[in-house]
């Protein structure tokens, strides 16, 4: 236990580290996938260019910027849930081939060119709480961010496989890096590719999950800790808390 705890208070110094240096992470796909699975619950953290989240999961881009194309990078930066939610409106959601409902945490972006790693749920956690980039003096477009979203789903069966159906009309192929954990212990790392027509398909896994060491305490701990420190928002520390039953 001592060890984890370790390592996660590791992960999550790199990680304000690189927030505050502004450190840009090797970026492997179009589509960076973290997975977290707990014995109640699958956490899936998405980060990819703000236009694809537009162009390949049909989000109206009038969520993100003005009529101008410029973005309200001061409200962005502060985390939102309705963003989040309204991105999975034209995706269909399946937990072993059953349809699930997945709730937007929360949605944050960031520069692209001080973009957080996201290779662990830790950071993945971070990465939708935590923006300590000031407003650019130039107003942003889509182009120059990078959006990062979480979502829970409580789940029978948290092994299962998961299913993203993107919009039929979409006209892309994405390359979708995967990485897959069991209450922060590594399943599998993989590169799919959703041409088009295809879902992001999150494969099953084997064994079975047992309780979360970072559910409960520890994650309250956590959204506590990070809005308290970095602003991270008392809506994002407010659902955060329904995530854990409060």
């Amino acid at each position: 236990m001592k060890m984890v705890r370790a390592a996660q208070t590791t992960a999550y110094a790199s990680a304000v580290v690189a927030t505050f240096c502004g450190v840009t992470p090797v970026i492997a796909g179009d589509v960076d996938v973290v997975v977290q699975r707990t014995d109640r619950a699958i956490e899936v953290y998405f980060a990819m260019p703000a236009n694809t989240l537009v162009t390949a999961f049909g989000l109206d881009p009038a969520h993100l910027a003005r009529p101008d194309g410029t973005v309200p990078f001061d409200e962005l930066r502060l985390g939102t849930w309705d963003i989040g939610d309204a991105a999975l409106e034209d995706v269909e959601t399946m937990v072993g081939g059953a349809p699930a409902v997945f709730e937007a945490m929360s949605l944050m972006a960031h520069p692209a060119n001080a973009a957080l790693p996201m290779m662990t749920p830790l950071e993945a956690m971070i990465s939708i709480e935590v923006c300590s980039i000031p407003t650019p003096e130039v107003p942003l477009t889509l182009d120059d961010l990078r959006v990062y979203v979480g979502y829970i789903a409580y789940v029978d069966d948290p092994t299962a496989r998961l299913t993203f159906e993107l919009p039929s009309d979409i006209n892309q192929d994405l390359s979708v890096d995967i990485r897959d954990f069991t209450a922060h212990a590594p399943n599998a790392a993989y590169v799919d590719t959703a041409s088009r027509g295809d879902p992001i398909s999150i494969a099953a896994v084997s064994e079975p999950v047992q309780a979360s060491i970072a559910s409960g305490a520890g994650a309250a701990w956590l959204s506590i800790t990070s809005a308290a420190i970095f602003g991270g928002g008392w809506a994002v520390l407010r659902r955060r808390q329904r995530r854990l039953g409060r």
